[in-house]
């Protein structure tokens, strides 16, 4: 206003290029307010664009989380009802697993005591022939010593006592005779109690083999408890890392809904 009073002032006076560049400046002016009305225009549609834009993002961020907290709770329920599958199926196998093994000790044990037992009574009638036949065979061993020194006492005889001779050659004759009797005796005493011998070291080595055989179960039975043993190691692993991811899976979920909670109350506010 004070611009167009003094054009009109100026114009009163007949000053036309005053006027005229006061006109020009006003005419910039207005150019120049109309031009930052729509650039404020523009910012305000602009505003609430973003406004809106902001709107649905917080919406479509909202709506994706509690996607994310279905999900979770779905893959929480599936990894808890896998976990409670593992721990029945592995704690069934391993408590089958080792009644298995402590009947098969059982046995073991009472094979090992019978096993011991028989050989003790094998080993003990063992000696007992064997004493039996050397007590028996003592008198016609040194008796047969006896004979054959007789023997060699009466052969130096003949050599020196040509003129006895027919009586110690007869002497000889009736002593070999005698020894011969005294080994046919030898003979038939072993001859009588070789199957009794046969059938005592039969038994004797059967049950050494059964030993050796039981010892073999019994390492045997030792891998088997070892490998039980790591396949409990293994188990209580896996199932510390089901209690692990679960774990982790709830803190998400409560992290997750937590943040939801924040971003609805933004989103209200």
């Amino acid at each position: 206003k004070a611009k167009e009073q003094e054009m009109s002032e100026a114009s009163a006076k007949e000053e036309y290029d005053i006027a005229d560049r006061l006109q020009d400046q006003i005419d910039e002016f207005e150019q120049k307010a109309e031009a930052e009305l729509k650039l404020v225009n523009s910012l305000e549609d602009w505003k609430s664009q973003l406004e809106e834009r902001i709107r649905n993002v917080k919406t479509s961020f909202v709506a994706q989380q509690r996607a994310d907290v279905e999900k979770l709770a779905y893959l929480a329920m599936k990894v808890q009802t896998e976990r409670e599958t593992f721990v029945e199926t592995c704690e069934g196998e391993i408590k089958q697993a080792k009644a298995e093994l402590a009947n098969r000790q059982r046995e073991i044990d009472e094979n090992e005591q019978g096993i011991k037992s028989k050989l003790c009574e094998s080993t003990a009638k063992f000696e007992t022939v064997t004493r039996k036949v050397d007590d028996e065979l003592l008198p016609y061993t040194k008796k047969l010593g006896k004979l054959e020194d007789s023997i060699a006492t009466v052969d130096k005889a003949i050599n020196e006592l040509e003129k006895l001779l027919k009586q110690r050659i007869d002497q000889k004759h009736s002593l070999e005779e005698k020894k011969s009797e005294v080994t046919e005796i030898i003979k038939s005493i072993y001859k009588r109690h070789d199957m009794e011998i046969e059938r005592a070291k039969d038994f004797k080595e059967r049950f050494e083999r059964k030993i050796m055989v039981n010892e073999e179960y019994k390492e045997d039975l030792s891998r088997e408890i070892e490998a039980l043993r790591i396949k409990e190691q293994d188990y209580e692993q896996q199932l510390a890392n089901f209690d692990s991811e679960l774990s982790g899976i709830s803190k998400l979920t409560k992290d997750i809904r937590t943040k939801l909670r924040q971003e609805e109350i933004e989103l209200e506010c």
